[in-house]
Parts: C-alpha cells; structure tokens; sequence
C-alpha cells in the first residue's frame, strides 16, 4: 500500500487567527478540493486507520495526522466558528499554507526534565527556562548547554567527539569542558575561560596533527615577580609567562620554577633583584644539571630556557655580560664544616658564567662553572708567622682533608707558602659546566688580604 504524507508541523500549537490563544478543542475538516465531500486523513503512514472527520484539536491546539495528496482544509474554534479555510490548491503534497502571525507567539517554561520545546518521542530533551533572560538546552533530561543575555555559558560540555569547521566566540566559558576528541579547523575564541581542560589526557586533535598541552603558559610579560624565600624546588615561584622579570630575590638562592614544559616552549628569566636567584625546573625537570637541580642567575642577567619535552630543557643563553669574572679577597678564616676551604669576601661578579657556591660561613667559598670554556684561575695567600699549604681543587668532596692530601685527579695546583709570607698560583684550563673550584688549603693560612679570581678567557 502507498504511503502517505505526514504533515504534521500544520497543526501544532494552532491558535485563534491573529491571536495567541490556543485553539483548544477546535476543529480541522478535511475535504476533497473544491468541495465539501470529506477526504479521509489517517493515523500512520501505512492507512491503517482513518481519523475523525472532523478531527477534534487537543488542550494545545495540536493534532497530528497523515495527508494522502491535495486537500481542502477547514479549521474551526471550539465554537464552531471558522478560522483558517484552506480552499482548492491551497493544501498538495508538496506545499504547505502560510500562517501569518501577527502577534507574540509563546511557549512553556518547562523544566530540565521536561523541556517546554521537546520531541514527540523524546520529552526530556529540548529547551526550557532556567530564569529570566536564561535559557538552557536539556539532553535526557540533563543541562548541556546554556544561555544568558551575555551569551552562550556552559557548566558541563560533555562529548565524546565535538567537531567544527569554525568554532568562533568572542567569550567561550566553561567550568568543565570534556571531549575525548575535539576537532575543529578553525578554533577562534578573543577569551576562552576554561577551569578544567581534559581533551583526551592533554592532546587536542586538529584536522592536520594534534596539539599537546602542558601548563599554560600566557606569551607575555610578568614583571614584579617576588622569588620564593625557602629556597627550595617546592616553595619557588611558578612562572606562567613566557618573559618573566624577577624584581625581588631577598636572599641569596631564593628562587622561581619554570611550568611543566612543552615541546618549543621558551620561557626567558630577568634576575632584577639584588640577590643570586635559583631557577629550578618543574618536579622531575632538568636544566641539563640533573633533575629537580637548580641553575643560578647572577643579577642584572637574563637566561631563556627552550623546553624538548616536559622534564627536558637546554638553556639557550647563558650569561650577559663577557667576558665573566669572580674576584673573592678578604681574609674571613675557613668554613665552619669545610674546614680546609678558604671563607673570603667577594668583591665582585660579573656575567653569569660563574656562580658562587654553597654558604661560604660554613662550607667555604667555592665557585660553580655555568658555561663550558677556558679558564685562568689565580690564588694568592700566605700566613702571618709560619709556614702554609695553599691550592686549588676541582670537584673535591675530600674538603676537611689538606690540599696535598686529596685525590691527585682534583688537585689543580699546590704550593707551599713560606714562614711569615705569602705564595701565588695561576692555572689556565678548560673547565666543563657543572665544574666547582675551590681555594684548599691546609687549614692555616691567615692573611688578611687574599686575592682568589676566576676569569673566562674562552
């Protein structure tokens, strides 16, 4: 049997002409065209069973049927009075009459559960009123989306795919937004806000590759950055821009962490402060000093680091000023731990390629090399009234041991001071990064004036 056509969106929600007033318990006769004679109208596509004629509208005005090719269509109130005939050629298969309505045409409420626009078949999906000016779109009876007078907001948008051609706002803000996969080959949004990002772990899928996220770092300037004081990886300050200027360092090795890299990330760190600041990687970073191992940035001087993975970072420039140099004179005794490492005051440092080491009141005065290169080292103290041992030691851990009684392989040089006088020492050498010289001694010179002065050369 032929099927018939279903012309249901005619008769939903009809009203009293030029009104908004529902034609509850109206009328629609259905007639062949030109005429008066009835035509049948039917419950499904298959004509397996005709409905009243006239058929009788419901609470809404509404009333779905199945109409087999041209009508003439007559509707009344519940009165009987006419409001809308559809004469000879006015009702076919293919065109549908037109409605002019002149006034407010409105709709329910509804609620999440049971929206006031909905499927037939489908009654807890559609769109309801949240409040004034705030509208939602339910799902099985559950939000996904919303809207206010400012625009589209969202407190969950949940998909397992979500896919666009262009997906454009000029304010797209969500407190969770969750999608196994988004795709979209254009994604334009001047604020997205977003608490909670989880697309697929942190890889966002893009028409040509994928995009991986890490934290998010903001390409801008931070400046007035204060240094975290407890010297330590965990209490450092977080940078989140991508040129940051550190203002305060109020200690020596107070410090700044950089974010959980990203491929091509590069982050730049000003020491503006007055003080050495430790930049330290994220938890299970590395500089390419070892992980969660911290480098020093003497003040004045700026570093950019460049991320290759999450944990992984090579530092691009090292130092500002060149060429650097360490001067340390002033006779302060020897370290209270390291008893046979020289405690002088320094006089100065310049560029970044040398950095001093450790707390010198109890672990003596010591120099790391933060970039590779060629190195003239020069030593030179005595004692007041007797004989003494001095030398320079290279990456020694023997450091309550005389100089000439360490390892061979981390002694650089060794001399005796005569009785009442003074001795000096000069070494050139290349010196790798990471590298710690110290003045070692036997644990007796005194003078009060010591000159010890590490200068790259190359």
């Amino acid at each position: 049997m032929a099927k018939a056509n279903l012309f249901k969106d005619a008769f939903l929600g009809l009203t009293e002409k030029d009104t908004t007033v529902r034609l509850a318990s109206g009328t629609i006769n259905f007639y062949k065209v030109g005429g008066t004679i009835p035509k049948d109208a039917y419950t499904n596509a298959d004509k397996g069973a005709t409905v009243a004629n006239p058929l009788t509208l419901d609470a809404n005005g509404a009333a779905e049927v199945y109409l087999d090719g041209r009508y003439r269509v007559l509707i009344k109130n519940s009165a009987g009075g006419t409001e809308y005939d559809m004469p000879e050629n006015a009702w076919q298969v293919d065109t549908f009459p037109t409605l002019s309505i002149t006034s407010q045409l409105q709709i329910p409420d509804g609620s999440v559960t049971t929206p006031g626009i909905a499927g037939t078949t489908d009654t807890n999906s559609g769109l309801y009123k949240i409040a004034a000016d705030n509208w939602g779109m339910a799902m099985g009876g559950a939000k996904i989306s919303e809207w206010s007078s400012a625009g589209l907001i969202a407190a969950n948008i949940a998909a397992d795919t979500l896919t666009a051609d262009t997906l454009t706002a000029d304010t797209l803000t969500a407190a969770t937004l969750v999608a196994d996969t988004l795709t979209a080959d254009i994604l334009t949004a001047d604020i997205l806000t977003v608490d909670n990002l989880v697309l697929d772990g942190n890889t966002i899928s893009t028409s040509t590759g994928n995009i991986t996220l890490g934290n998010l770092v903001e390409d801008k300037t931070n400046t007035g950055i204060v240094a975290g004081t407890t010297q330590t990886q965990v209490g450092a300050t977080e940078l989140t821009a991508t040129f940051n200027e550190v203002a305060t360092v109020s200690t020596d090795n107070d410090g700044v962490r950089l974010p959980v890299g990203v491929k091509g990330l590069t982050v730049e760190v000003y020491n503006n402060g007055a003080e050495l600041l430790r930049v330290w990687p994220s938890t299970g970073g590395d500089l390419g000093r070892g992980i969660d191992t911290a480098l020093i940035i003497a003040t004045g001087t700026t570093i950019t680091f460049k991320a290759y993975s999450a944990v992984l970072w090579a530092v691009i420039n090292k130092y500002t000023n060149s060429p650097s140099s360490v001067r340390a004179l002033v006779d302060a005794g020897h370290g209270s731990i390291y008893t046979k490492i020289r405690e002088l005051s320094y006089g100065y440092v310049t560029g970044n390629a040398i950095i001093p080491v450790g707390t010198w009141t109890t672990d003596g005065t010591g120099y790391t090399i933060n970039e590779e290169g060629t190195y003239c080292i020069d030593y030179i103290d005595g004692h007041t009234s007797a004989s003494a041992e001095i030398g320079i030691s290279l990456n020694s851990t023997q450091l309550t041991t005389p100089i000439k009684d360490i390892s061979i392989a981390d002694q650089i040089a060794v001399t005796a001071a005569p009785t009442a006088g003074w001795a000096a020492l000069s070494q050139t050498m290349h010196l790798s990064e990471g590298d710690i010289v110290r003045p070692h001694t036997d644990g007796t010179p005194n003078l009060p004036e010591v000159l010890f002065r590490i200068t790259k050369v190359g």
